[in-house]
């Protein structure tokens, strides 16, 4: 985390210095002018090394389709395993997020400059879980076990919030962003309640806030 954030700090610190330099004009921009860029987000390694049960894998794309209006698309693919003495837990799920970017920077020499921006996405998950060798212990019956066979557990949710990113060298960009997400709807699982809810985060019944870590390249 502290390595990423300084990378990103070194990004914004050669974007002004290259402004103050009278760097490229806006026709050179990388960051803004109409094309592809396709990332990895590297928060799920994050939370693999805080959680080793769970793993996230994201990828996401943005264009710009209008100056500071950039289209989002984000998907990706959530793994959780958890072993117990009490009980064995698995899930596996997708999601996709859809949205918009706004940028609030000026960026009157934009090659390098930095971005500032907001976002808003609607998001999609279905995650598949089950549960095996559960061990419920009774005072007088005794200890005896108890399995949960797989179910979906589908979710819908809005979420709002804003990040930062530079260019690196080359064609190479990195930033993080900030989000709060509200659950708008999740499907009911009599069989037991998920862990996690795919794209979403942890099910506890409350807005969920999570940070996200980008490296990107713009074709």
């Amino acid at each position: 985390m502290f390595l990423l954030l300084l990378l990103l700090n070194t990004g914004l610190w050669a974007g002004s210095a290259n402004a103050a330099a009278g760097g490229p004009t806006a026709g050179n921009d990388t960051l803004s002018s109409p094309g592809l860029r396709i990332g990895l987000d590297l928060s799920g390694f994050a939370r693999n090394y805080l959680e080793p049960e769970t793993m996230t894998w994201e990828l996401a794309a943005a264009m710009e389709f209008r100056r500071n209006w950039f289209a989002a698309l984000e998907g990706g693919w959530l793994g959780t395993d958890i072993k117990k003495p009490s009980h064995n837990y698995k899930a596996k799920g997708y999601f996709i997020r859809a949205g918009v970017d706004y940028n609030f920077i000026e960026r009157p020499n934009m090659r390098n400059q930095g971005v500032g921006y907001g976002l808003i996405r609607y998001g999609f998950g279905n995650t598949r879980h089950e549960a095996h060798g559960i061990t419920i212990a009774n005072p007088y019956w005794g200890e005896f076990e108890a399995n949960v066979p797989g179910e979906n557990a589908a979710a819908h949710w809005i979420e709002t919030g804003g990040g930062i990113m530079a260019r690196m060298f080359w064609n190479i960009h990195i930033g993080w962003s900030l989000r709060v997400r509200f659950l708008v709807y999740k499907a009911s699982t009599p069989g037991m309640e998920p862990y996690s809810l795919s794209g979403f985060g942890k099910n506890e019944g409350k807005p969920a806030v999570m940070v996200h870590y980008y490296i990107y390249y713009k074709f």
